[in-house]
């Protein structure tokens, strides 16, 4: 279902006028609207600077899953794109990915690239201590990210 520009600004007004109501001094700067993603898996990456292992690679399902199941499976950074290939393919869950019942399979192309790209990113700044991708969809044309939060320190 698409919405009409003027159904739009109605629903950011009716969003505006709540939060204002609910928090009377928030700093409302914008409203961010954006197409919904396509349906897919619910997948986390993520990454981190460990103490004792240095920089590390998160990867699993995600969403509310991650902590159901905690179906994750982790590689040291750099991960490039077959490295991707290797931490996606050691999830027990395959079938998940491959197309569980009757869904189309995950482009793993896509989220390997997407997970290299993460890795470079960490790489290249230091100042990044933790970045989290949950949920990530990844569908049989490609990822996208849904929320995303990283820790500068």
């Amino acid at each position: 279902m698409f919405l009409t520009s003027r159904q739009i600004e109605a629903a950011r007004i009716a969003l505006v006028a709540t939060v204002r109501q609910r928090v009377p001094g928030a700093d409302i700067r914008g409203v961010l609207v954006t197409p919904m993603a396509e349906p897919g898996v619910e997948l986390i990456v993520g990454v981190t600077r460990d103490a004792q292992f240095g920089a590390v690679m998160m990867f699993g399902l995600g969403g509310t899953l991650v902590e159901q199941l905690g179906e994750v499976a982790f590689r040291p950074l750099p991960v490039g794109r077959d490295d991707a290939l290797d931490l996606i393919g050691e999830l027990r869950t395959q079938s998940v990915l491959d197309g569980a019942r009757g869904a189309p399979p995950v482009n793993r192309e896509s989220l390997a690239t997407l997970m290299a790209k993460i890795s470079e990113l960490f790489l290249a700044h230091p100042e990044i201590v933790e970045l989290d991708l949950n949920p990530v969809i990844a569908a049989a044309s490609g990822c996208a990210i849904l929320d995303a939060r990283v820790i500068i320190g």
